[in-house]
């Protein structure tokens, strides 16, 4: 009971705090696997962004007076969790307006215009233009403009990525023929890799602007005048050519009405020599001590949301059980139903429910409670389980003689069953702790930063997927070796135990 306690003052903590505990803040939102030159790990302190936006806002709560803190969030959940209301204010990160975007959030005046650029392998002279691309496979981000400007084109096979290293990975291994991307994903990610050509035709003007929900004028207008002035005084231009990506759309839409020295691309310099780097294994290794810190949170984020998912799996599991043995029968019915529901659907889906369907009811759960009760009740199906072969294998015998003693059935239960049968199912739970700790990987889908978010977000930075890999796959085999171990103890000592009984 002290344990159970402890757990719910904590998640409430934990949710006043998230709730309340940044008033004075305006907080925006990005993704840090969106990479380069957008938001991006910074490779000498990776707990600072770098990036073109990150210094747009940097610049823009500077001239409005605002304190605009940067949280990170995956690229799929940025405007689904704007839509929550309860854990930031703005999206910034390369968010295109579209019709369909403007008619579920607002948005300011764009602070930067694009296009599409097209590339394919050097070596591939059968690809010009988007017209050669016709019945040939074309990547593109996924939910991205670029996926909406293929799929009009029609006889295109459009295959769509979480991230632009990806794409370009697949398109020097021929598993696609050509890459369609925003001009400056693609100068960042195609222009500087070796086989990579990159056709700078302009197709389909693109709007990035800052999202905010409804009923936010007075700060939508006030970003408004911000990005005004930054592009009047040449602001602007200053942070896009620092980072190369100024252009002819620029100039025409939003170019400063003075005239401002040329400012080199130092961040795109930067960028390009790190990723042309050769490195060795090792090389590579030591290259993630700067990382050391994220995947250290990352390792404990995970550690946490797993213990706090598996004492709520364990509570729930065994009042789960007991209902569905002892129980009336309507009550038993309910037990096996709740078992099935939870055992038959997938547990990513019950995360979107919980996390993107609650608001609409008015729950709205701060990302780690809501993790803690996807993750503890899809894993209370499977407590519920254990706990009941444990409750049904005591025998018969052991019952009638407690009931010939006088004992209630409450204290038959409470005293003579219910021990055993929590001694069976230790080594089963155990296991099963270790199985939601690798599960837990899926809560970065509702912007939980845990050890596989943060894997994504070095690996985009740093073009490796192997070494932080590795490293990621060792951190889960470290959390879950002392419970290996524990489950190994239980089951020594109650095999023992059984055969002494025997």
């Amino acid at each position: 009971m002290k344990l159970l306690r402890l757990l719910s003052l904590t998640l409430c903590l934990g949710f006043f705090y998230h709730e309340y505990g940044y008033a004075a803040q305006i907080r925006w939102a990005a993704d840090f696997e969106a990479g380069a030159p957008y938001v991006y790990l910074n490779p000498d302190e990776p707990g600072k962004p770098l990036g073109f936006e990150t210094d747009l806002m940097r610049e823009l709560g500077r001239h409005l007076g605002l304190d605009l803190k940067h949280v990170s969030i995956s690229w799929d959940g940025l405007i689904p969790g704007l839509l929550r209301g309860n854990q930031y204010d703005l999206v910034v990160n390369g968010i295109e307006v579209t019709p369909e975007r403007s008619k579920i959030v607002l948005f300011t005046t764009p602070y930067f215009v694009t296009s599409n650029w097209l590339s394919k392998r050097s070596n591939d002279s059968s690809i010009q233009n988007l017209a050669d691309c016709k019945n040939k496979r074309v990547g593109t981000l996924k939910n991205a403009y670029g996926e909406y400007f293929l799929k009009k084109q029609g006889d295109i096979d459009v295959i769509t990525y979480e991230q632009e290293s990806n794409a370009y990975k697949d398109l020097l291994e021929s598993r696609i023929d050509a890459v369609f991307l925003d001009a400056p994903i693609t100068h960042y990610y195609g222009t500087p890799r070796p086989g990579v050509e990159v056709l700078k035709g302009d197709y389909g003007k693109m709007e990035y602007a800052i999202a905010l929900r409804f009923k936010e004028e007075a700060l939508r207008d006030k970003l408004d005048s911000g990005i005004a002035a930054l592009a009047k005084n040449g602001t602007l231009k200053k942070i896009y050519q620092s980072y190369g990506i100024w252009n002819a759309l620029m100039e025409k839409n939003l170019g400063p009405k003075v005239r401002t020295p040329d400012v080199r691309p130092v961040y795109f310099e930067d960028f390009q020599a790190l990723h042309n780097q050769r490195q060795t294994a090792f090389d590579k290794l030591v290259a993630m001590k700067p990382f050391a810190p994220l995947f250290l949170t990352g390792a404990i984020k995970t550690l946490q949301v797993s213990l706090f998912s598996m004492v709520l799996a364990i509570v729930l599991g065994l009042i789960i059980a007991l209902t569905r043995v002892y129980a009336v029968k309507p009550f038993s019915i309910a037990a096996l139903a709740w078992v099935e529901l939870l055992r038959g659907t997938p547990l990513i889906l019950q995360l979107f429910l919980i996390y993107y369907g609650l608001p609409a009811y008015g729950i709205k759960l701060d990302p780690f409670v809501a993790a803690v009760v996807g993750l503890g009740l899809n894993y209370s199906a499977c407590e519920a389980e254990n706990y009941r072969a444990g409750l049904l294998s005591v025998p018969q015998s052991q019952v009638e003689a407690a009931t010939a003693l006088g004992m209630s059935r409450i204290q038959t239960i409470r005293f003579i069953i219910l021990p055993q049968a929590i001694r069976l199912v230790l080594p089963p739970m155990t296991n099963d702790f270790i199985a939601l700790l690798k599960d837990s990987s899926l809560v970065s889908i509702i912007t939980m930063v845990e050890l596989m978010k943060v894997y994504g977000q070095v690996s985009s930075m740093t073009y490796d997927y192997t070494t932080p890999g590795l490293l990621v796959a060792a951190a889960y085999v470290l959390l879950g070796m002392p419970f290996v171990w524990l489950a190994r103890m239980i089951e020594k000592k109650y095999s023992k135990s059984f055969k002494r009984e025997g």
